[in-house]
């Protein structure tokens, strides 16, 4: 069966599975801003007890000594010992999926290593937190460090407790290492929003039909809140998304921003403020009335920031996706500028974006 086969896949028990639609993930997504139902509440009511429990057997610990926790002679650890290295195999568990990983050049393992990793760092904080409560009076835990002090009080180093010490401090400082080392390839490859320099072009890619409905340019200027809100097209979403993706991997744009409340002009302005950088816009050329066009709230479209060398390259790539993309654009100055109105300063366009929260609390 191809993938583009419409009909349903065969399950277990020769029952039938229908391929899930964009209405099926669209109706999956709006269900999570739902408010939570009762089951929810069930489940926290019994997390919430069960860490007022932890709470209250760990204050009756302190109060009435470590013998509440059955620590006597010789159960010198009693359960402690036993919660710790089970912790401790759960991070040797995230290190030995990573390693298995790693040594076999899975290209798929990426995700899966990031989640292994994670889980030995905070396997190695939960079971770090063992031996300070079997310290019984954690408040004096740093007792176990080996720090200069006037009264003469060394640890123990035959202690188990000090052994513990340096092995989670290892054990922790190279799992982080590991973890971050990871992640330097895709930090690399991180774009923000903020405008980078001076000459290049600004593009935007993605459908522009200049819905206004339930826009922010519909209630500043005219005071109404009516009319549809700009449909989704998740089809041209995967699109847009998964070129935008490609092009930042690629190193062929710089700041890189989604168009949603308050539309074009909107976005393009807090990529200026981001970067302290002016832009150059070009006059808009096409059917829609020209507020529609800057303000529309159209979903699916995003601005790039690229050289005049990669524009074209750009604009073609993405119209074989069959996503439309215009230069609006060119990055300098220290204003927004559009022929035939008045320049705005960053200064100003700063003092309008930022100075409204608290001169609105001041005025409350």
């Amino acid at each position: 069966m191809s993938d583009a086969d419409p009909r349903p896949r065969s399950i277990a028990g020769g029952a039938h599975a229908a391929e899930p639609t964009f209405a099926d993930v669209n109706r999956d997504v709006l269900a999570t801003l739902h408010p939570p139902g009762n089951l929810y509440f069930a489940w926290m009511c019994v997390v919430g007890l069960i860490l007022t429990c932890g709470i209250l057997a760990w204050t009756y610990q302190i109060f009435y000594g470590m013998g509440a926790a059955g620590k006597r002679t010789p159960q010198m650890w009693a359960m402690y010992i036993t919660t710790f290295v089970f912790w401790i195999g759960i991070g040797h568990a995230g290190t030995l999926i990573s390693a298995v990983l790693y040594l076999f050049r899975a290209r798929w393992r990426t995700s899966i290593y990031r989640a292994a990793e994670a889980m030995t760092i905070f396997a190695v904080l939960t079971a770090g937190l063992f031996p300070l409560i079997h310290a019984g009076r954690m408040w004096f835990a740093y007792f176990l460090l080996p720090y200069p002090n006037q009264r003469y009080l060394w640890p123990n180093f035959k202690s188990p407790l000090v052994w513990d010490v340096f092995a989670i401090s290892t054990y922790l400082s190279i799992s982080t290492v590991f973890f971050i080392v990871g992640l330097v390839p895709d930090l690399a490859h991180m774009a923000n929003l903020a405008l980078k320099s001076a000459g290049d072009l600004l593009v935007v890619i993605g459908r522009e039909d200049g819905h206004l409905g339930q826009s922010l340019y519909q209630l500043i200027l005219v005071g109404k809140v009516e009319g549809a809100p700009p449909p989704v097209d998740l089809a041209d979403e995967i699109k847009a998304g998964n070129l935008v993706r490609t092009l930042i991997r690629e190193g062929k744009v710089g700041g890189v921003h989604d168009v949603s409340d308050g539309g074009l002009l909107v976005a393009i302005a807090e990529m200026a403020l981001a970067g302290e950088i002016g832009v150059q816009l070009f006059p808009y050329e096409g059917k829609l009335p020209v507020h529609a066009a800057w303000f529309g709230e159209d979903q699916a479209r995003y601005v790039l920031e690229a050289t005049p060398e990669l524009v074209e390259e750009i604009v073609e790539r993405a119209r074989l996706l069959a996503l439309p993309a215009r230069v609006v654009g060119r990055v300098g100055g220290s204003s927004l500028n559009l022929k035939g109105e008045a320049a705005l300063t960053l200064e100003d366009l700063r003092a309008g974006h930022e100075a409204w929260l608290p001169h609105y609390m001041g005025a409350a």
